[in-house]
């Protein structure tokens, strides 16, 4: 079967021909900033060279670029984040260097720089990056835009200690249970990284009833924790467990270290855990005169599902 395209067809009707016929056509990727690479990882070896990281303008829109080193941080849910704080600001400036910190960035147009490291702190280990920070350049005759969207992208740097220098050191707290769904129990075990490098930890965990007798096995998220860091390794507990009290057990690995964790946890219905909530039921605002005294009443709902009453705030003079 032959198809013949329209005679005299511009973009506009090329598209609708194609749609019309169900002829597959390529979509352009949408406008984006992209930087490559996004991670680089090595060992730390004093100062040295990492990169180079380059970006490139896929919008419609010219931008002016800075670039700034930076230091990382990790959130309990594993997440890694930029340090915004000044002090960390200060250290990673006094760690690394971008070879460039600003440039013109047209749209269509591609920049990049490296970073030079100047020292390497006493853990042996470096965790940071470059961060490059693109604000839209404005044009001479356009009024001022009252709202600026800066479009940051972050280039990691990943140093790891020499062996000879490595130490992985990691402790526990207390597990606990949150309710995750219905009949659905997310089981978290606290992690800290007290050794010098970027470790990854998981392993197994265990739930015992009151006789201690093993009722349910669960595997325990696999992380990489940063050094400081305090991460919640997850567990998930879908088997049904009825109403009573419970102990968790985690056997962990983190590189050749193994350490444990342990808990409680009380079930008040079928995998379901004790929750205090409480919400404003009734609330009338009073009026007084300036000097004069207040009073205050309020009547709360428990909307938990275990006897709650919430505590009221002292009375402020």
């Amino acid at each position: 079967m032959r198809t013949r395209l329209p005679r005299r067809a511009g973009p506009a009707s090329l598209l609708a021909w194609a749609a019309a016929t169900g002829v597959a056509t390529a979509q352009a990727p949408p406008p984006s900033i992209t930087l490559s690479p996004s991670t680089a990882r090595g060992v730390a070896e004093g100062q040295q060279r990492v990169g180079p990281f380059s970006i490139r303008n896929g919008t419609g829109r010219d931008y002016d670029l800075r670039i700034f080193p930076v230091l990382l941080g990790q959130q309990r849910d594993g997440g890694l984040f930029v340090r915004q704080d000044a002090r960390s600001r200060r250290r990673a400036r006094a760690l690394m260097k971008p070879t460039s910190r600003r440039a013109r960035f047209p749209r269509g147009a591609a920049a990049g720089a490296s970073a030079l490291v100047r020292r390497i702190p006493r853990a042996h280990s470096l965790y940071g990056g470059l961060l490059f920070e693109a604000t839209p350049r404005r044009r001479s005759d356009a009024r001022p835009e009252q709202i600026v969207a800066l479009l940051r992208l972050n280039a990691r740097i990943l140093l790891d200690p020499a062996p000879a220098f490595r130490r992985v050191r990691f402790t526990s707290e207390s597990i606990r249970a949150d309710q995750a769904g219905d009949r659905h129990l997310a089981l978290r075990v606290p992690v800290r990284n007290r050794g010098n490098a970027f470790v990854a930890a998981g392993g197994r965990l265990s739930v015992g009833d009151a006789s201690g007798r093993t009722v349910s096995r669960v595997p325990v998220s696999r992380v990489e924790v940063l050094p400081g860091a305090v991460v919640e390794l997850r567990g998930d507990l879908a088997r049904p467990l009825p109403a009573g009290r419970y102990t968790l057990a985690a056997s962990l690995r983190a590189g050749s270290q193994r350490f444990h964790a342990s808990g409680a946890m009380r079930l008040v219905g079928v995998n379901e855990v004790a929750a205090r909530a409480a919400r404003i039921d009734v609330f009338d605002p009073p009026h007084a005169y300036r000097g004069d005294t207040a009073r205050l009443e309020a009547s709360f709902r428990n909307t938990g599902n275990v006897p709650f009453r919430p505590p009221a705030p002292p009375p402020r003079r």
